[in-house]
């Protein structure tokens, strides 16, 4: 197997929001995460799609929120492919990954909060291996998903007859 190479793409602060209306209680404050994951084996990259919400109350009400998008070229991806197309992750490839993108994710919120009421409120530092398998694990709609055309067509053709 050849060595796994990867660098970053690109780094996209892509949805932020706070409501400053909103007063929490600092003992009621909860910290969610979320994670989209997307790959193209014939361009070379893996993209995470990571989302953190802020939230207090009963009701759980967002008064944060942001998501960054990390993008990695992976040096030759395809070579990583099995006979059925079947990416093998190298071990702890896509941790690794994650992490980064994560850390992304932690600075950048910290920078959109800055001047905020909100500003105390910054993401823990975690066990990224932990999490990562954690968010894999708690949506039973998790699918690494290959974007391709065909792919997309086959979605597309799905939804329409639903």
């Amino acid at each position: 197997m050849p060595q796994f190479r990867f660098n970053i793409l690109r780094i996209l602060d892509s949805v932020f929001f706070v409501e400053e209306g909103y007063n929490p209680k600092p003992e009621d404050v909860k910290i969610n995460f979320g994670m989209g994951f997307h790959f193209d084996v014939e361009e070379g990259w893996v993209q995470y799609n990571i989302r953190a919400d802020f939230s207090a109350g009963e009701i759980e009400k967002q008064f944060v929120t942001g998501t960054v998008v990390t993008k990695f070229a992976v040096d030759n991806l395809k070579s990583f492919t099995d006979s059925d197309g079947s990416i093998m992750w190298p071990s702890n490839a896509l941790e690794v990954m994650f992490s980064i993108a994560f850390t992304h994710m932690r600075a950048l919120l910290a920078k959109n909060t800055a001047g905020t009421k909100f500003s105390q409120y910054i993401v823990p530092l975690v066990n990224s291996r932990e999490l990562f398998k954690q968010l894999m694990d708690a949506d039973p709609n998790f699918e690494m998903v290959e974007i391709s055309e065909e792919n997309v067509k086959n979605r597309i053709k799905t939804q329409s007859t639903k």
